[in-house]
């Protein structure tokens, strides 16, 4: 299996920096968001709720540093909580992401 990445090292942070850097500008952030969602919707549960702690800290960590809107880590946490959602909408997360 060379040259095909483990799933951690394809959903490390390297790799996501890498994948938010490709995203569209700003200004087609409906199609940012449908990036985000096809993305998140691949994931397996585990690499999801890795995804959404590194996008609640992401999150936390923008609003403590005075960004009024972290947004790309807030859409990434809306979408990885909705995702949850649609597969298990009957087991809550109780925001732990």
């Amino acid at each position: 299996m060379l040259g095909r990445p483990s799933k951690r090292g394809a959903t490390d942070a390297a790799t996501m920096k890498g994948i938010a850097s490709k995203l569209p500008s700003p200004d087609g952030k409906k199609a940012e968001t449908d990036t985000i969602r096809e993305r998140i919707s691949k994931m397996s549960d585990g690499e999801l709720l890795r995804c959404g702690m590194r996008a609640k800290l992401g999150h936390e960590r923008g609003l403590k540093q005075g960004e009024v809107s972290a947004d790309l880590p807030t859409t990434e946490l809306s979408e990885a909580r909705a995702e949850w959602n649609r597969r298990y909408g009957k087991m809550p997360l109780r925001d732990s992401f």
